[in-house]
């Protein structure tokens, strides 16, 4: 009778709307928009028990990096799911800031993914992020300047065919920027086994990094040095002005040039970049101090999950919104998309041959380390052996050593 009592007011707190109700606070950065408004809603329709608060953070990425570590230093529960760009994966976790999801997802759950992006999200050995947008190097091609200059339209280009190209060639983002650094590790050959860790690889592949040094600084000078005043807004500009045949830019480019009513096929294409394209992407965390860490999982695997991803590539990114390529595997392998979005087979391709940025706690410090010294060298101020030798001497000083 006792159990059968306590039956009657769990049904009937359950039907009055009584039962207790999680809050979760979610962050993107920036403002929230209309689509992701939407999905928030759609969760919470199907989790009556999940309340979704967004939390605003600078829209900057890496004003967005400071707001999180101010908050979860103090092991703050002012957030609890959160994306952050990728290269901020290792620093969060080994800080103890987000949680590891190994817990949470199974082996099934997690093979929906992109193996190189899955792989990307992993850091010791454990699950912390899950990847929300796929972001690769690619490049662009302006198909009606190939034809006027009557060169070859195959499906790969040899960095060869870029390097001996003149001003009005080839564009890509060597101003002082993160692009930078994901632009030089795109110089290497595809060959060339990166380690993950930065001081490592300075001393094994020494030779690789020359000669990757030397082949970003002939495409530079191809240039006339133009190249070192832009990021990613300036080089996509004189693509979309027609001053370049090549492009090299991230897939959100895709998205703004369907905007400008740009054709794939007619006007441009994407193929894989010669050697290897770098990873990029934002992933989705869970904050290590919340209490609701299940109920985070839940709602991580929604937001990254094929329903969301398929809606937002067939009724936003088409329309020339930019939520980002997928990063779950089942689409890039659906051949009605592959039919609608060519670039998808592209991207898999790409992504399957990329190039993981180095892993690290201290990425952002070693990346300032070595952009400094990469771009002096660029600008002809240093050898590329002096720079290499200032980054190991800063890297070493930076650990103490």
């Amino acid at each position: 009778m006792l159990w059968r009592g306590i039956l009657v007011i769990a049904a009937m707190l359950s039907l009055s709307g009584c039962l207790r109700t999680t809050v979760l606070q979610f962050s993107t950065g920036g403002e929230l928009s209309e689509n992701e408004a939407a999905w928030l809603r759609r969760f919470e329709e199907q989790h009556p028990t999940i309340r979704i608060r967004p939390v605003k953070l600078p829209a900057f990425s890496m004003s967005q990096h400071d707001s999180y570590v101010t908050y979860l230093s103090s092991g703050g529960e002012s957030v609890d799911v959160f994306a952050i760009d990728v290269i901020w994966l290792a620093e969060f976790a080994e800080s103890g800031f987000i949680a590891a999801l190994d817990p949470y997802f199974t082996k099934e759950e997690r093979d929906i993914y992109l193996p190189s992006l899955l792989e990307a999200g992993i850091y010791r050995g454990q699950l912390y992020g899950i990847p929300g947008v796929a972001d690769i190097g690619l490049l662009y091609r302006n198909l009606r300047l190939l034809r006027e200059k009557k060169l070859p339209k195959e499906r790969s280009v040899r960095m060869a065919e870029i390097l001996r190209g003149g001003v009005g060639h080839f564009v890509f983002q060597a101003a002082f920027s993160e692009s930078l650094m994901c632009n030089l590790l795109e110089f290497f050959e595809a060959a060339v086994e990166l380690s993950s860790d930065l001081r490592e690889s300075l001393r094994q592949e020494r030779t690789a990094w020359l000669e990757a040094l030397a082949r970003m600084k002939q495409a530079v000078a191809a240039t006339r040095n133009t190249v070192l005043r832009m990021a990613e807004p300036e080089s996509g500009e004189l693509f979309l002005q027609k001053k370049a045949i090549y492009l090299r830019n991230w897939p959100y480019f895709l998205a703004l040039l369907r905007q400008r009513n740009w054709r794939y096929g007619e006007d441009f294409d994407v193929v894989p970049l010669p050697e290897r394209a770098t990873i990029g992407g934002w992933y989705l965390v869970a904050n290590a101090s919340s209490p609701y860490k299940k109920e985070a999982a839940q709602f991580i695997r929604f937001m990254a999950g094929e329903e969301v991803q398929r809606t937002n590539l067939t009724q936003h990114y088409e329309k020339g919104k930019s939520p980002g390529l997928p990063s779950v595997r089942s689409l890039y392998q659906s051949a009605e998309l592959r039919a609608r979005f060519p670039e998808l087979e592209v991207a898999e391709r790409a992504l399957k041959n990329a190039r993981a940025r180095f892993i690290s706690p201290n990425y952002y410090e070693h990346s300032r380390i070595v952009l400094r010294e990469v771009y002096a060298f660029l600008q002809n101020r240093q050898s590329a052996e002096k720079a290499l030798a200032r980054i190991e001497k800063q890297l070493a000083a930076a650990a103490g050593i």
